[in-house]
């Protein structure tokens, strides 16, 4: 294993180390990799967006 840091991964590398596995597991297998690598992604989304401000309400 190494000592990078997930967010310093390059989409190449990322793709390259998917190609890698995807030769060892089964279609169903990499589907659900597929499913948690696009959910982790979407999070990893939401948590770099600010929060959006809440509006008074007028008096």
């Amino acid at each position: 294993m190494t000592d990078k840091k997930p967010e310093d991964t390059t989409i190449d590398e990322g793709l390259a180390k998917l190609h890698e596995a995807s030769e060892q597991l089964t279609e169903q297998q990499l589907d659900a990799l597929a499913q948690a690598a696009q959910e982790a992604a979407q999070d990893s989304r939401r948590e770099a967006q600010p929060a959006p401000v809440a509006k008074k309400k007028p008096l």
